[in-house]
């Protein structure tokens, strides 16, 4: 869900996104973009239903919390706890902010919830939780839900979990997390594959992002999922192939030379390989009419 909004009640605004009642059980995450305000009221405090992060793109925002001040600015990334009481103080017109939403209670798992953190990112941790909150969107609007697909938001809910988590590691005490330097690199190693699996398939390349040897990649991963690194980045570019599949509109012969494949058929050897069917039965099945 991407919604841009002009003109209206900031307060209202949040209150009536995070507190919206969504189809969970098909979607993971919904993500909200959101700037251009000429008209404010503050001071109108609500209790949100929904676990809530907001990151702020630019100008200023004073929310509590409970009884918790929180001064926001841009590059500030915040999470919101289901049942919280806030309270919207201040705002500025610069303001334009990202929020991402769910009801999975698993979401509180990366954040200490009584503290209600908030995190200052640097430059380069803003572009990337700025890019992972759109690819959660895009991925929203991209995925008819069916038997076949939603295992995909599954898939990218876990994924942003692990990066947000890699990355509130930078900024606090590691043990919070309660992940080990092991569990983080993994983390990370899949969220690589997010972002870089439709180009990059190979292991060396992810070891060499990660400054590991392929070998020490393959150990840590088969430790902590009981997969071969080998093994994720081939779920990963699976998943991207079937992202692509649900558009008719692209030959499947495009769909191999995107994801890098050398012909349409070593693509379709690996698709059928690891889904029993072929991409155009693949495709059939997602559009019987």
């Amino acid at each position: 869900m991407r919604i841009l909004l002009y003109h209206l009640d900031l307060s209202h605004m949040i209150k009536d996104f995070i507190n919206n009642s969504f189809e969970f059980d098909k979607k993971g995450l919904f993500v909200s973009f959101v700037k251009g305000y000429d008209a404010w009221e503050i001071n109108r405090s609500f209790k949100t239903s929904n676990f809530t992060l907001l990151l702020i793109r630019s100008g200023n925002l004073k929310l509590q919390l409970n009884n918790k001040l929180q001064l926001l600015s841009a590059h500030d990334l915040v999470y919101i706890p289901k049942n919280t009481f806030c309270n919207i103080i201040d705002r500025n017109e610069l303001l334009q902010v990202c929020i991402m939403i769910t009801e999975r209670a698993s979401f509180s798992s990366s954040f200490n919830s009584k503290n209600y953190p908030g995190i200052t990112l640097n430059t380069t941790d803003f572009k990337l939780v700025l890019q992972l909150f759109k690819l959660v969107d895009l991925k929203n609007r991209n995925i008819t839900y069916s038997i076949y697909n939603n295992e995909l938001m599954k898939h990218s809910f876990n994924q942003f979990l692990c990066e947000i988590k890699i990355i509130y590691s930078k900024y606090r005490d590691n043990g919070a997390l309660g992940m080990t330097r092991k569990e983080l690199l993994v983390a990370q190693f899949i969220n690589y594959i997010v972002l870089h699996s439709k180009e990059r398939h190979s292991v060396q390349f992810f070891a060499d992002a990660l400054c590991i040897t392929p070998g020490y990649l393959n150990k840590i991963v088969k430790q902590i999922t009981d997969k071969t690194a080998k093994d994720l980045i081939c779920e990963g570019l699976l998943i991207e192939a079937k992202i692509l599949l649900k558009n008719s509109q692209i030959t499947i012969f495009n769909i191999a030379d995107e994801l890098e494949f050398n012909n349409y058929s070593s693509f379709s050897t690996f698709f059928k390989r690891h889904t029993s069917l072929s991409p155009s039965e693949y495709r059939s099945q997602l559009n019987p009419h």
